[in-house]
């Protein structure tokens, strides 16, 4: 199950692209391969890092500068 419970009203249930990674985290809160690559032992938190907005309802926002796509990005988060 995946929670939007961060994203805006604006986004939740639009089509749209996240560019992003996901992470296992440590105990201090850094990321961590190894606990990635043993997520079933479900003893670490799992996390979707974004970093661009690539399309947002059904739009391409590939020709939008990359300033202009995190704006956007931080304005629906």
């Amino acid at each position: 199950m995946v929670s939007t419970g961060c994203l805006s009203p604006s986004l939740s249930g639009s089509s749209g692209a996240l560019d992003g990674e996901i992470v296992a985290l440590d105990a201090a809160g850094r990321p961590s391969f190894n606990f990635l690559q043993n997520y079933r032992t479900g003893a670490h938190p799992i996390v979707y890092y974004v970093f661009d907005l690539l399309a947002m309802g059904g739009k391409s926002l590939l020709q939008e500068p990359l300033g202009r796509r995190r704006e956007m990005l931080a304005a629906a988060l």
